[in-house]
């Protein structure tokens, strides 16, 4: 004879959503330990001089206002954003020739 479990359907219903809430905490947690750990990026980058900066395509401005953003923000994400932009502004602009 088989031991046959049935669940009321509200009872499953119930367990989904704790497993779901359950994974939306530690999704949390994870992305906030990731944030404080970009946030050590930033603290190295802040080391470099402004020629080392330059050669990577951001300036000094950048970081302060990457350091402004909240927590829950990317700041490396953002940077690249920046450095991404300002290539393409320079490769874009139009070359005079006089």
């Amino acid at each position: 004879m088989q031991n046959i479990i049935v669940q009321h359907p509200s009872m499953a219903c119930h367990e989904t959503s704790q497993v779901k809430d359950r994974k939306t905490f530690w999704d949390t947690i994870l992305h906030f330990f990731r944030s404080v750990h970009r946030r050590r990026h930033l603290d190295s980058l802040a080391r470099l001089s402004n020629a080392q900066l330059a050669d990577i395509g951001l300036r000094r401005g950048d970081l302060y206002e990457s350091a402004a953003l909240g927590l829950g923000e990317d700041v490396t994400t953002h940077l690249a954003t920046i450095a991404e932009n300002r290539r393409a502004s320079i490769y874009r602009s139009p070359v005079s020739k006089n």
